[in-house]
């Protein structure tokens, strides 16, 4: 073989080592861009699957937001509106596209307002808002208050509670706000407040003796009758249990004591010698008459008569007097 085919022979496998080196990397080429493409894919996979969830997670929490009872309202730093659920926009009247971008601050009366900012420094440390620079300044805010509808009319009487949140680096991103509607129940304390006014004043301007204890015995009214016949004054005897000391010498229970504990027939001829009668009128009632040395020689005819509530059961009782001595 000449030289110059041995030469060529050469170069031919130097080129064949040449081509085998490009296929070898081409081949690890591919073979990194199949595992590079793989873990894009894996990678997609996992992003898709956490979009979902996150989007499942939004409507949990919009499914939520929409069925709560009570207020949530989410400000930015600001104070201003950013987020409301369904119940704030009932309570307060407001269209959602009018809430969003209100200044929690509106929702507050002027009055309130004015002392809120009475309250603060000059300089605010935390939100150009007024409130919810007194919701950091309390920390742990919770209120009853009034606050203004879209068309600056109070919207009812409400229990405010309000915390500040911070985003993922630490940074204060706004407050939150959950309102109680308590109008009802205010009325309604407002009209049992009324009511034990009223009958505290029928009480006290009956000229019938009259006096009343709780479940647990302590008196809760002594009427001014009451003080006349018996010489013990309201402030000396309500809230105690000595109902007894303005007629007996000694402790015992005066008759409408034994209605409350709804005595029977044995233990009431054990205090009430003389007897004691029942009957019905508008429901249960017990009568009997007695000597009083202690009130001056005088001769009594009592009456008790049990206090029920809405179910029935004994909560009260309540005795008057009327004094026979001149009948005797």
């Amino acid at each position: 073989m000449s030289e110059t085919q041995v030469q060529l022979l050469e170069e031919i496998d130097a080129l064949r080592r040449v081509v085998a080196a490009r296929d070898r990397t081409l081949l690890s080429l591919t073979q990194r861009m199949d595992q590079i493409i793989e873990t894009m894919q894996v990678e997609q996979e996992r992003f898709d699957q956490t979009v979902q969830r996150e989007r499942e997670l939004s409507r949990f929490v919009q499914q939520i937001l929409a069925s709560m009872h009570d207020m949530l309202i989410v400000t930015d730093p600001d104070g201003i509106i950013v987020q409301a659920n369904i119940a704030a926009y009932r309570e307060l009247g407001f269209r959602p596209e009018v809430l969003m971008g209100v200044s929690l601050d509106a929702l507050l009366p002027p009055m309130t307002l004015a002392t809120y900012e009475q309250s603060l420094s000059v300089l605010r440390t935390v939100s150009a808002s007024i409130w919810v620079e007194v919701i950091a300044k309390r920390r742990h805010y919770l209120e009853e208050q009034e606050l203004l509808g879209q068309d600056g009319v109070v919207a009812g009487i409400f229990r405010v509670g309000a915390e500040l949140f911070y985003d993922l680096q630490g940074k204060f991103a706004g407050a939150v706000l959950t309102a109680s509607n308590f109008t009802q129940r205010k009325k309604a304390e407002q009209a049992l407040a009324n009511s034990e006014t009223r009958l505290r004043r029928m009480l006290d301007g009956s000229p019938v003796p009259l006096f009343v204890v709780d479940q647990d015995h302590r008196l809760t009214h002594w009427n001014r009758a009451c003080e006349a016949l018996t010489g013990m004054s309201a402030a000396m005897m309500i809230g105690t249990r000595d109902q007894w000391r303005a007629f007996y010498d000694t402790p015992r229970p005066c008759l409408l004591d034994l209605v409350l504990d709804d005595a029977d027939a044995a233990k009431r001829s054990q205090h009430y010698p003389g007897g004691i009668q029942e009957r019905e009128l508008a429901g249960q009632i017990w009568e009997g008459e007695g000597f009083f040395p202690k009130l001056g020689n005088k001769w009594l005819f009592f009456t008790a008569a049990p206090i029920r509530d809405g179910q029935g059961r004994i909560v009260a009782a309540m005795e008057s007097i009327q004094d026979i001595t001149e009948r005797k």
